[in-house]
């Protein structure tokens, strides 16, 4: 049943990411870790969920009145 190690793709600052290398590890289940983008995923199943994109009158409304504006612009 065993094929080797689970094979984990994400990206190395996500929280999410993170925790679940912190179970893994926890758990002694072997594990991969390939970096989100790299060569290693080619032919790799793709995500059911992508990032979605914000509009632009979102990120708008978002950002009003907290000074920050001017960096996403």
């Amino acid at each position: 049943m065993s094929e080797g190690p689970l094979r984990i793709v994400g990206a190395p600052g996500s929280p999410y990411s993170r925790k679940l290398r912190a179970v893994l590890r926890y758990r002694r289940i072997p594990y991969a870790w390939i970096n989100q983008g790299s060569p290693e995923t080619h032919g790799l199943p793709q995500p059911r969920v992508h990032l979605l994109a914000a509009e632009r009158a979102a990120v708008d409304a978002l950002l009003a009145g907290t000074g920050c504006e001017h960096l996403f612009h």
